[in-house]
């Protein structure tokens, strides 16, 4: 069985070759009743931080469950639909 180490490695290593690196994981969550790693997605930009999405990860280190570039966009803009100061933030930023 993989550890919490090691899956967060394989999280973080299947983010920045699949998405980028705005992108990384959160600290990997066991869950003994299925064998399976759970571990969050978070966006991080200097504008801010915050949970995107899910990864899960068996324990042999193999990812069952990872989102796609589309899966992220698309959760990204439902997160700043629901989020006007995080918006706001975002529009700061991209304006200059």
């Amino acid at each position: 069985m993989i550890t919490k180490e090691e899956a967060y490695e394989q999280a973080d290593r299947y983010l920045i070759e699949n998405i980028g690196n705005l992108i990384g994981p959160g600290e990997p969550i066991f869950d003994s009743k299925v064998g399976i790693w759970i571990v969050p997605v978070f966006h991080m930009s200097k504008v801010a931080v915050f949970p995107i999405g899910e990864m899960v990860i068996d324990s042999d280190g193999n990812i069952l469950y990872a989102p796609t570039g589309k899966d992220i966009e698309e959760m990204f803009e439902r997160k700043l639909a629901s989020n006007e100061k995080l918006k706001e933030k975002f529009q700061l930023v991209a304006t200059g």
